[in-house]
């Protein structure tokens, strides 16, 4: 997926270096001795502004070939779906919603951005949570809950 997505700088953790293909992309460790992964960096925004059409994020996804597919959506969409999300889930900064998809999943885009546009945190369940807090038949994403 980095190979496919040419990304210039990837942000990661040194325990996880090793599990990277090599490539030309420059890594920064956030956990880096003395926080020397990000000492150098600059501390100035991109001189780059950034416009409707723009890429704001990949997701990846097998479909039905089995090879990982990125999906490519444009800051207008995702500032679309999360306005609509949060109109449609009723969300106010009174709410807290449960987070229990992967951030690898596509849904978690609209669970979290949804949340946070409204004011409101996400909460994360931990894996070990009691059967009440995971997701069932119940369970959707966006659902309230009062963590």
């Amino acid at each position: 997926m980095l190979a496919d997505t040419a990304a210039p700088v990837v942000v990661t953790q040194q325990e996880l270096v090793r599990r990277l293909t090599p490539g030309p992309a420059h890594l920064v460790c956030l956990d880096a001795a003395g926080g020397a992964g990000l000492a150098h960096q600059p501390c100035e925004p991109p001189p780059r502004a950034v416009s409707s059409d723009d890429l704001a994020y990949v997701f990846y996804t097998s479909g039905s070939t089995g090879h990982p597919k990125g999906v490519m959506l444009p800051h207008r969409g995702l500032v679309h779906n999360t306005v609509v999300a949060a109109q449609r889930y009723g969300l106010s900064h009174e709410d807290r919603v449960l987070q229990f998809c992967s951030i690898s999943f596509g849904v978690s885009v609209e669970e979290l951005f949804a949340t946070w546009s409204a004011g409101g945190p996400s909460c994360c369940a931990p894996r070990t949570s009691p059967s009440w807090a995971r997701p069932g038949p119940t369970g959707s994403a966006g659902g309230r809950c009062r963590c």
